[in-house]
């Protein structure tokens, strides 16, 4: 068998004398770039955000368990109308419990039980991390997502 010939520059190049296509290896590393570029467009200021995921209360044997106290604060509705239920709040807008928040804060903070946030389907995300927020302002140290 002959070996493939091809032409470089004017010059004649044979064998092992060819010259590797770049072309694969540069479209997947414009792959992984703009894969890397569009995930790190993702990532905002909900990553600072510091919080748990409660824990089923369903006991783990069939002996009862009293579950300790916990402050559940229940969003429901969805867009604009979005509203709360917790800290004596019945169906309050948002901004009310973030006023209620801020106006118990030293409560919140000396009592020292855990806080669950419990966000209903259809409720932005803006309003849950507002809360979250607020928990963390008013000196909350266990404040978790159900």
């Amino acid at each position: 068998m002959r070996p493939l010939a091809s032409r470089v520059g004017g010059r004649r190049l044979t064998g092992s004398h060819t010259l590797p296509d770049m072309t694969p290896m540069v479209d997947v590393v414009m792959v992984i770039l703009i894969f890397f570029m569009a995930s790190s467009a993702l990532v905002g200021h909900e990553v600072l955000m510091r919080a748990r995921v409660a824990p089923d209360s369903a006991p783990a044997s069939g002996a009862p368990l009293i579950a300790p106290a916990a402050l559940v604060i229940r969003l429901s509705g969805s867009g604009e109308g979005a509203v709360a239920r917790g800290l004596g709040l019945t169906d309050r807008p948002i901004p009310d419990l973030l006023a209620r928040i801020e106006a118990r804060a030293g409560e919140l903070r000396d009592a020292g039980i855990p806080v669950v946030v419990e966000p209903w389907p259809g409720v932005p995300y803006q309003s849950v991390v507002d809360v979250m927020a607020a928990l963390q302002r008013a000196g909350v140290r266990d404040a978790s997502l159900r």
